[in-house]
């Protein structure tokens, strides 16, 4: 009954309902859903990548490597960025009868001022406190060591499946179980790399 759905457009296939077009009753889909049969996925849109973007992310990626091992990136700092709206075109209110109705105004309708938060991720620099202020200490010490090198350890399995899929953005990262190595003793600071295997 399920390979009905092999003929369903994925548009058509977004929700319980949609799915009926397969000629499925929904709570027969509900109950496959329960049992493992079928399977919820979530799907984010990825940036389209040019021939140029592909090589450039390559050979962004190999200038990390050595000859059989990542760097520890112990002189690397990350440096992210985000960008919030201050508001929206439609927004709701709750306001009271006896009280006036709000007005927003704008330059232009869509010329919405936009908020750019920074963020900087660095790997633990031993004996570096005493460069940092007291205001900043306390912030500087509540990120875990080990959260931050699981964080560089991730980058390096990206790059490493980065290079594996030829520049593309389409891979999932595997699983190293890092807190399992971690108690183990066994974490490496920097993980092999193979990829100047898949290269071409």
């Amino acid at each position: 009954m399920l390979q009905r759905f092999h003929h369903v457009d994925l548009q058509r296939r977004t929700t319980i309902r949609a799915a009926v077009a397969s000629g499925v009753p929904s709570t027969t889909l509900f109950r496959c859903l329960k049992q493992a049969k079928l399977r919820s996925y979530k799907n984010v849109t990825r940036p389209m990548l040019t021939v140029d973007s592909l090589k450039a992310r390559i050979k962004f990626c190999l200038a990390d490597t050595s000859i059989n091992k990542y760097r520890d990136m112990m002189d690397m700092v990350h440096v992210d960025h985000k960008y919030f709206f201050l508001t929206v075109v439609k927004r709701r209110f709750i306001i009271l009868h006896d009280e006036p109705e709000p007005t927003r105004k704008l330059k232009k309708k869509r010329h919405i001022m936009k908020v750019m938060m920074l963020a900087a991720v660095a790997r633990l620099r031993y004996n570096a406190a005493e460069e940092l202020v007291s205001a900043t200490t306390e912030a500087y010490w509540k990120l875990p060591e080990e959260t931050l090198n699981n964080i560089f350890l991730s980058l390096q399995c990206a790059v490493e499946s980065c290079i594996r899929e030829q520049g593309e953005n389409t891979y999932k990262l595997a699983h190293m179980e890092k807190a399992k190595l971690r108690r183990e003793g066994r974490l490496p600071w920097s993980i092999p790399t193979l990829s100047r295997l898949y290269v071409r």
